[in-house]
């Protein structure tokens, strides 16, 4: 009897907890519908957005911990946001895309992307926040004020052509033919990519790689990751896996310096090495005929030699211009899949990849022996020594991808198959069919261009 009347209670007091979450869904609901208004048309677009991310609570998960709101001492609905928190400041941290747009400078292309596919899917913020931020959904009047100021911004700061339906929105864009370079400059710059040996690395035949799972420097000294492709790469905003360098320049300039790859002390051993070889001095007295060969007219050089290593006229970038020809049918719905899952926030612009650090292990974790991790594995940690960069990568360009194996910075595997497999569980926690592997990787096959060095390499990623 007594055991009875237990469960009776006990029922009563989960009763009552459930009915009094429903009745704070309810309320929250009722109340947002009337105090959750769009902001104003008379103030200017910068203005509207302050107002979304003032109301929408967003720097309060994205933000750092000291813009945590004081509801996680809320009982229940607290310890639900204080975990979505710690999430989003781990996997999303947004705080100096927040500084870009209060200083008026431009937001990286990721972040526009990502903010595409929220305001789309409204799916920002959690349940849990919007219970007691009653201003905070996304309610269609402040969607179409964000997807506006997205389109604008990826229009005006990217050149992205502004969509006139949201189905029409492309987060990657085709490569250019060519871009302008100096010739000079140019034929110098490839003189010194096979001179100072940046080719038995960067192979122009073998996708701007080497195939290898760690590349042999100076005193066969192996690498401490897997070779990255050069191909495209004028086209990135990070470089190296850790994210160590943010322009082409400083990316040279760091190879100039890295004892693994160069095996001249300092720029002036290197400088006289090269000045012993007359056909590459003639073409430097060419290129710079009032200059005298420093570090900084080297980086010149090879950055502009990186300009003629663009594989343009990929099957993929045929359809992007308008030929629905151009790709199979089911490489139109790998690339449909790729979209639905969110790949291509990240792998996005026209280097599909390449303009973003991110954390690998979003959904499910990535390094699942911790025993066995080493330095590398910390990712862009190793440069700023802040806890939150643990494990977080450069994205990494997928034209040639079939190419450009093996893949990820350690190299674990070269089959295409399973690295899609390894980024749709580790980072979108799906676990994918045969068919739809194959669709995607129909469709990553699509984007492998057109170079002349490229016409002479038969060699494709196993699968």
């Amino acid at each position: 009897m007594k055991r009875k009347e237990r469960r009776k209670r006990i029922g009563t007091v989960a009763w009552k907890i459930f009915g009094s979450f429903l009745m704070l869904i309810g309320v929250g609901i009722f109340v947002s519908r009337l105090v959750n208004k769009p902001p104003s048309d008379k103030l200017s677009k910068m203005e509207q957005m302050e107002v979304l991310i003032d109301e929408g609570g967003c720097m309060s998960c994205h933000a750092g911990p000291e813009y945590v709101c004081h509801h996680i001492h809320l009982p229940i609905v607290g310890s639900f946001i204080e975990k979505d928190a710690e999430k989003a400041i781990r996997f999303s941290n947004m705080d100096h895309a927040f500084e870009q747009l209060y200083q008026k400078k431009s937001i990286s292309q990721p972040v526009l992307y990502k903010l595409q596919k929220i305001a789309l899917n409204r799916s920002m913020p959690p349940l849990s926040f919007r219970l007691i931020h009653w201003k905070s959904p996304l309610i269609k009047g402040k969607q179409e004020i964000l997807l506006d100021w997205i389109y604008t911004r990826l229009s005006e700061d990217y050149d992205v052509p502004y969509p006139i339906t949201h189905a029409l929105f492309q987060p990657i864009q085709p490569l250019p033919d060519t871009l302008p370079t100096d010739p000079l400059k140019a034929a110098l710059g490839r003189s010194l990519y096979y001179n100072l040996s940046c080719a038995s690395c960067h192979n122009p035949e073998t996708g701007g790689t080497d195939n290898l799972p760690f590349s042999i420097g100076v005193h066969n000294q192996p690498s401490e990751t897997s070779t990255l492709t050069t191909f495209n790469a004028i086209f990135h905003t990070v470089f190296s896996w850790d994210g160590k360098a943010t322009t082409p320049e400083e990316m040279v300039s760091l190879h100039f310096k890295d004892p693994v790859k160069m095996q001249a002390d300092t720029i002036d051993v290197l400088i006289d090495v090269l000045a012993e070889n007359k056909e590459l001095m003639d073409l430097f007295a060419q290129a710079y005929p009032d200059t005298d060969m420093t570090e900084n007219t080297l980086i010149d050089a090879l950055v502009e030699y990186l300009k003629t290593l663009i594989t343009p006229n990929s099957p993929f970038d045929r359809y992007l211009k308008g030929d629905e020809d151009a790709i199979s049918r089911d490489a139109k719905k790998g690339y449909d899949l790729f979209k639905k899952y969110s790949c291509a926030t990240c792998h996005s612009g026209v280097p599909v990849g390449g303009l973003s650090l991110e954390y690998v292990g979003t959904a499910n974790e990535f390094f699942i022996n911790r025993e066995e991790l080493i330095l590398e594995d910390m990712g862009h940690y190793k440069v700023t020594g802040n806890p939150i960069d643990i494990h977080r990568f450069k994205v990494p360009g997928l034209r040639n991808i079939e190419l450009t194996y093996p893949y990820f910075h350690n190299s674990v595997t070269d089959n295409l198959r399973i690295a899609v497999s390894a980024m749709a569980y580790h980072q979108r926690g799906k676990k994918l069919s045969e068919k739809e592997k194959d669709k995607i990787i129909a469709f990553l096959k699509t984007l492998t261009g057109e170079h002349p060095d490229l016409e002479q390499s038969t060699q494709q990623t196993p699968e």
